[in-house]
């Protein structure tokens, strides 16, 4: 993960702790699996505590990543206190930076599937190209 990456993931989870009314907004333009690690777990229990209509803050957090069994993943909550202070910078040039990532991972992948795809020995040159269409539309669309 490069350090623009990492900077732009920790200021939009610090971001969201700090000000939750942002998630609504962050997550309609970014999909958790769009970030990576740690950042991706305190994304999920963030979701999960906001599908439940529940407040969260640093506390909450932790509580919820520990209920689910990933807090030690993230070497417990101090990690989430230290991503809290990455609130400083903008979110919405965060969120522009993590989904053009995301969406460069995405068009990675469709280009490993279509070689895969393409090698079979059954492979059908109509299917294989619907496949890329279907799956790059998705990315333009921003699904």
């Amino acid at each position: 993960m490069s350090e623009s990456t990492e900077i732009a993931q920790a200021t939009i989870i610090g971001s969201l702790i700090e000000d939750n009314t942002q998630a609504g907004s962050v997550f309609s333009r970014v999909r958790i699996e769009d970030f990576d690690g740690q950042y991706r777990l305190i994304a999920e229990a963030i979701h999960g505590l906001r599908l439940d209509r529940k407040p969260f803050d640093v506390v909450a957090i932790t509580d919820e990543m520990t209920r689910r069994g990933t807090i030690g993943r993230i070497g417990g909550a101090a990690e989430v206190h230290r991503i809290h202070g990455f609130h400083f910078g903008s979110v919405d040039y965060s969120v522009q930076i993590l989904s053009r990532i995301a969406r460069l991972r995405r068009l990675e992948q469709i280009g490993l599937q279509t070689v895969t795809k393409a090698a079979a020995s059954d492979a059908d040159p109509l299917t294989v190209a619907q496949h890329v269409l279907t799956e790059a539309q998705a990315i333009v669309d921003g699904i």
